[in-house]
């Protein structure tokens, strides 16, 4: 197998740690929203609208996470040469079965 060129390990090194940094940073934010959330709804009388857009934010909060997951690994795979990218995807497709 081919080594993976230096430069090419550093950018795909920072890219997983920028990756890992947003992730927990985002998770960080749900995980407040759902303490707020259980906090709306374990009052005596809930407020069902302030209960509702808890939820919209939650679901707005993940949501984005899930998104900036895809967008950092397109932008990884743009660092990829067209012979690893198909690499990367066979490895995947046999790892599925």
């Amino acid at each position: 197998p081919k080594t993976v060129p230096p430069d090419q390990t550093m950018t795909l090194d920072r890219f997983q740690k920028k990756g890992i940094y947003d992730r927990a940073s985002r998770q960080g934010s749900i995980d407040q929203a759902e303490r707020e959330f259980y906090a709306l709804t374990g009052t005596d009388q809930p407020d069902t609208s302030k209960i509702q857009a808890k939820v919209v934010e939650i679901g707005t909060l993940r949501a984005d996470q899930r998104m900036t997951f895809i967008r950092a690994v397109g932008e990884a795979t743009n660092v990829l040469t067209y012979e690893q990218h198909l690499a990367l995807m066979g490895a995947m497709a046999s790892s599925e079965k």
